[in-house]
């Protein structure tokens, strides 16, 4: 999903899945499948109610695009 939305590098891609599970936004299922955790299903419904795309994976590969300008 990343790679798809131009968003994080390969090096990056462990520490942002360790930061999640770590914050509670997903856990995992048989030690090897990450799902979906209620405070991250909650920050994404919150996001879609509010109107915000915080949620929408190519909003941050548009901030990470500008910040390379």
């Amino acid at each position: 999903l990343m790679e798809r939305h131009g968003i994080g590098t390969d090096a990056t891609h462990a520490d942002h899945i360790e930061t999640i599970k770590q914050r509670l936004y997903v856990g995992m299922e048989q030690a090897k499948f990450l799902v979906p955790g209620q405070l991250g299903m909650g920050l994404v419904d919150g996001y879609d109610t509010m109107g915000l795309e915080m949620s929408k994976p190519n909003l941050r590969a548009e901030l990470e695009a500008d910040l390379k300008l």
